[in-house]
């Protein structure tokens, strides 16, 4: 009965969220009739139009540029003292003092990224490599290998400088497209800085691909809506073949694609259209090489980490009693930071839905649905600290007002330092 509930819960919730945005969509696409529109007018007026004011601008490209790497570099900075120093502590009264750098390697290369190292050093094909590691895509590990010969013989510190270096792009970009939709530095910078210190941010520092699909999907929104069609099939495709999620950037393709039909010539929407699927099924050719089957990756998958596709909501369901039943590692490390992301992201994103673009919202949309239909949900809120339009919406919602800026920033960090600590404790993945 409690998993019915929740289970409902999470579907009835996730469908006026969809139709909300349905709503916003076809308004912007034109595809509603104008009675529909006048009608949805009248019901969204006192919610449309909530613009934050402007409070200051950054005038020079120079000082943006220094007002961004300052702030991401700086947060970074944070997050590997204050894992160091939970480190540290876990030594208990034993009194050995380990220098940050001996302990950089114990603290972050774990979980996923010793497999992408090993990708890096010695590729997919077997014996030398684990069959199961098919399931990781192959543009991270292929930038951690070239990083690695060009720079330093050192593979986990080449993927420390790979990941760090498509973060701090990423963020500028982000600043770009957000003071080009809006018009407003201050919110520009308020997005980065919701993106540095989202609870789960600690990933961009570290050997995962957060990093880099944040840089490829952030480059192919900049280039979408700024009218370069063939850069943004470029990017694209990149972000398809750096993990699963990158294929939904068709979804804002097609759209935008729909919306510039009449400035864009039909032959670059549609070279943005192939080369996004192409990175996917670079992907699919990479399995049929080694494996001789384009789907091995689902074999592995559900061998391994008994992972499949599943239905978001049951899976919602089945976390909440997983609150109620499982350990205090999985409660607090995974279970609850997962509820929490869900629900905060599908809020933010029925708050804004007048608020963003209509690439944004389908996007963002998509997104969640898939990246929550795991049936062995133990990434969520990682998955979700590279769905950059929710940053834009916190910036957007934070700016409300000072008091409620004050306190987003405040939970988000401490949010921040609670997960690094859990990270280092092995509780978050």
């Amino acid at each position: 009965m409690f998993h019915a509930i929740i289970l409902a819960i999470a579907f009835l919730f996730f469908l006026a969220l969809s139709l909300s945005i349905a709503i916003s969509l076809g308004k912007e696409t034109g595809l509603l009739s104008p009675h529909s529109k006048a009608y949805l007018r009248l019901l969204s007026s006192s919610l449309s139009g909530l613009k934050p004011k402007v409070s200051w601008t950054l005038s020079k490209t120079q000082e943006r540029v220094l007002s961004v790497i300052l702030l991401c570099i700086s947060i970074r900075i944070a997050i590997y003292l204050a894992a160091w120093l939970f480190q540290m502590s876990a030594q208990g009264e034993s009194g050995h003092y380990i220098s940050f750098w001996l302990s950089f390697d114990d603290i972050w290369n774990k979980w996923d990224a010793p497999h992408y190292l090993s990708l890096a050093e010695v590729g997919y094909s077997p014996p030398a490599q684990n069959p199961l590691h098919i399931v990781f895509y192959p543009l991270y590990p292929w930038l951690v290998h070239a990083t690695n010969f060009l720079l330093i013989n050192d593979i986990f510190t080449s993927a420390i400088i790979a990941s760090l270096a498509c973060y701090l792009i990423a963020s500028w970009v982000l600043f770009k497209l957000v003071d080009k939709e809006f018009g407003d530095s201050t919110i520009a910078l308020g997005s980065v800085k919701y993106l540095a210190i989202f609870p789960f941010s600690m990933f961009y520092g570290t050997a995962y691909t957060e990093s880099l699909f944040l840089l490829t999907t952030v480059s192919c929104f900049w280039f979408l809506r700024s009218e370069k069609w063939l850069w943004a099939g470029v990017f694209g495709g990149l972000a398809a073949i750096t993990r699963n999620q990158g294929i939904l950037l068709l979804v804002p393709i097609l759209i935008e694609a729909y919306l510039q039909r009449n400035s864009v010539p039909l032959k670059n929407r549609i070279f943005a259209i192939l080369a996004t699927a192409s990175g996917f099924a670079g992907y699919l050719f990479l399995n049929w090489t080694i494996f001789g089957n384009p789907f091995q990756f689902k074999i592995a998958q559900q061998q391994n980490w008994s992972q499949s596709f599943g239905f978001f909501a049951d899976n919602i369901a089945n976390i909440f009693q997983g609150v109620l039943t499982d350990t205090h590692s999985m409660v607090f490390g995974i279970w609850f930071p997962t509820i929490i992301c869900f629900f905060a992201a599908c809020y933010l994103l029925w708050w804004g839905r007048h608020r963003l673009p209509a690439s944004y919202q389908a996007y963002s949309l998509v997104y969640l649905l898939i990246s929550f239909s795991p049936t062995w949900l133990l990434s969520g809120p990682r998955y979700m600290s590279v769905l950059f339009p929710l940053a834009i919406l916190t910036a957007l919602w934070a700016g409300q007002g000072q008091v409620r800026k004050q306190c987003v920033d405040t939970i988000l960090f401490s949010s921040l330092i609670l997960a690094t600590y859990l990270f280092t404790r092995g509780w978050v993945y």
